[in-house]
């Protein structure tokens, strides 16, 4: 035999049901990172800004997860250059250690955090001394144009020594990076 919701309207404590055997009510649903920027104070920037690369198919940035209780979860990423359309490719675990670079220092986005992220977090004309990683998406930015935005549907999840990296297909324009990230306590 099938259950059946039962109805608990004008109890105070129980939910109103229709007779489509649908629940009503009113609720809050937040995205996960606000939930952590929020309670947590856990989520930040990174901005990889004004990079034009050496040559073209250059690594301009680069992201490793270095906690080993956390994940980091990029959300969002946005790409925008300068002069010419350009294609950003983003990658997943490139290995090797980066050289020819600078540091760049993510930003918490909760201001009354003194939190800092566990990573290391490089951009550079040319990142050296990478391979190996697989290309899990890209952007297209129309010279000139605001941001172009990619969020991945399931997010992209680096777990401890993981890494992301952003190549550029050209090196005749300078181009802007914007991260959007978390860190999300494993188990």
């Amino acid at each position: 035999m099938v259950d059946m919701i039962e109805d608990g309207t004008g109890h105070g404590y129980l939910v109103k049901v229709d007779a489509d055997n649908r629940m009503w009510g009113v609720s809050a649903v937040w995205d996960n990172s606000f939930f952590i920027n929020m309670f947590k104070q856990d989520a930040y920037t990174v901005s990889f800004g004004n990079i034009t690369a050496a040559v073209a198919a250059n690594c301009i940035g680069y992201i490793k997860n270095t906690s080993s209780s956390k994940e980091l979860i990029i959300m969002k990423i946005r790409h925008r250059c300068a002069t010419t359309n350009t294609t950003l490719s983003i990658k997943l675990n490139d290995t090797g250690t980066p050289g020819s670079t600078t540091e760049v220092v993510p930003v918490n986005r909760n201001a009354g955090s003194t939190l800092t992220p566990d990573g290391e977090f490089y951009s550079g004309t040319g990142i050296t001394g990478l391979a190996g990683g697989a290309t899990v998406g890209s952007i297209f930015s129309v010279a000139a144009q605001p941001w172009e935005r990619w969020e991945p549907c399931s997010c992209l999840i680096l777990g401890v020594n993981n890494t992301c990296t952003f190549y550029v297909d050209n090196n005749t324009a300078a181009n802007w990076i914007g991260v959007g990230l978390y860190y999300r306590e494993v188990g």
